[in-house]
């Protein structure tokens, strides 16, 4: 093997490595990239119709739940933040619930097996809610989480947007304090 041959060889094995870490960076979310997407809709802007396709085949649709709301919760797996709020989500579910409303988990994954991926770790921390893994163009993600912020929430109540943030953001505290006495009404 001639001297130029090695150095080519090394440059092409160090630039493979820096990628793929980079990659790997980005994935994890240790870097972040600037993104320029719009804002959220804002409370009280209409909510745009939508159906998903869930992991588990079924079909959730908007339209049937526009009288009793729905809240969407994005999360990835590749989130700290929504790894450690994973094991609240069936106290939040029956909290929804009991207040007439619907929670809908969201992944951005595009790949089905990481949100089967992400299925599993839901079911190992008691999970059972719906989950859907949108598409760049899908309305959940162009309409309701331009910015593919994790943990993302954003409820809807009679076609409009009610509250929209992140989780344990003033707006996700002020929507569970307006939860709470529904829940307990219904009771």
């Amino acid at each position: 093997m001639t001297p130029n041959a090695i150095v080519y060889f090394l440059i092409a094995a160090t630039l493979f490595l820096v990628l793929r870490l980079t990659r790997h960076l980005i994935l994890t979310g240790g870097i972040r990239l600037p993104n320029r997407a719009a804002p959220p809709p804002a409370a009280g802007s209409p909510a745009t119709p939508f159906t998903a396709r869930l992991v588990d085949g079924r079909v959730f649709n908007s339209r049937d739940h526009a009288d009793d709301g729905y809240l969407l919760l994005f999360i990835s797996e590749h989130c700290d933040s929504c790894r450690k709020l994973m094991p609240k989500l069936p106290a939040l579910g029956r909290l929804i619930g009991d207040a007439g409303r619907r929670l809908l988990l969201v992944s951005f994954e595009e790949d089905i097996r990481t949100g089967e991926s992400l299925n599993r770790l839901l079911a190992e921390n008691g999970v059972h809610e719906r989950l859907a893994v949108v598409s760049a163009s899908h309305p959940l993600r162009r309409d309701f989480n331009p910015a593919e912020t994790t943990p993302f929430f954003c409820a809807v109540a009679d076609g409009a947007v009610t509250a929209t943030g992140l989780v344990g953001s003033p707006a996700w505290t002020r929507l569970f304090e307006s939860l709470v006495p529904a829940s307990a009404a219904r009771h």
